[in-house]
């Protein structure tokens, strides 16, 4: 019945828009010792990390591509050249073959951590419990630290949401997420 409201359907539009290109990853729990947080931020810095080199290393690649393909263009424009003077070479054929070289040195897509979005909604839990209390400094602290490393002025890859979320704008985070990610360590 959530689904069917207008505040639904206004919140579905607020986060349509707030992630807009993104892939979101939807996790909703108690902030309990027993639901793993701490370690599925673990599982979480390690992909925005691999994620990170993967990006400088194809930006690298990427900059001696630019250098290997500055004297490949420039070779290229002789070879063309060679060919107009000669007039053995058609329009068509020149086309064809920057057309060909663009296509051979494509680079590949790769994995862009920057488009994905880690929504975690965290409700509170027994509070005085000195357990509960260790391991919500713990958790908050861990995600100052990713957050602080892999945002820039314009992502952040984690938004944490620290206290219960009404049915509507639960269910319209549930509707957005591209998936959820459920993962006790003990649960029963």
């Amino acid at each position: 019945q959530a689904m069917q409201t207008d505040e639904f359907a206004e919140k579905l539009r607020e986060l349509t828009n707030e992630f807009k290109g993104k892939n979101v990853v939807l996790s909703v729990e108690r902030l309990d010792y027993t639901k793993g947080m701490p370690q599925k931020l673990d599982a979480i810095e390690l992909y925005l990390e691999e994620a990170h080199a993967q990006q400088k290393s194809a930006a690298e690649a990427q900059e001696e591509d630019d250098e290997a393909g500055q004297v490949r263009s420039n070779r290229l424009e002789g070879l063309q050249k060679k060919f107009k003077e000669r007039r053995h070479g058609s329009s068509a054929l020149r086309t064809s073959v920057k057309h060909w070289i663009r296509q051979a040195w494509a680079s590949e897509d790769q994995l862009d951590h920057a488009k994905t979005v880690f929504v975690f909604v965290a409700i509170p839990s027994r509070q005085k419990v000195e357990e509960y209390k260790n391991i919500k400094d713990e958790v908050h602290r861990r995600i100052t630290d990713v957050s602080g490393r892999f945002s820039t002025g314009t992502y952040s890859p984690i938004k944490y949401l620290f206290h219960t979320v009404d049915l509507n704008e639960l269910a319209a985070l549930y509707a957005r997420a591209d998936c959820c990610l459920v993962t006790p360590l003990i649960d029963g």
